[in-house]
């Protein structure tokens, strides 16, 4: 079996930012977390603080992380879209409609201090 994370981008709706964290806290992770391979997840806001002031400002506030341990992710990032499509994984209007989600591969052993 593989490593992998799945990493998705998003932002509240204009006025739903507290409507967007309970849903994403108390539904959306569970509904992912219950597919096979989807061992994990984390949210991250943004901050202000910047490396290099020079950086454009992101256009997402929030991230989220979703560990995977598969042999075929390409299926179980279909399962999770067919999931999506036929209401098992419930979306909401709380979510802007912007966000975007990449799959990438472990590149490296996990490190630890």
């Amino acid at each position: 079996m593989n490593e992998y994370v799945l990493v998705v981008y998003s932002n509240p709706a204009p006025g739903l930012e507290q409507e967007y964290n309970d849903w994403y806290n108390n539904q959306h992770l569970k509904d992912v977390l219950a597919q096979p391979g989807y061992i994990s997840a984390r949210r991250f806001k943004l901050t202000d603080f910047k490396l290099d002031e020079a950086m454009p400002d992101p256009s997402h506030q929030y991230v989220a992380f979703y560990n995977m341990v598969t042999d075929d992710p390409e299926k179980a990032l279909n399962d999770m879209k067919t999931r999506v499509e036929t209401g098992v994984i419930g979306l909401t209007e709380a979510m802007a409609p912007d966000f975007l989600a990449f799959c990438y591969a472990a590149a490296s052993p996990m490190a630890y201090e």
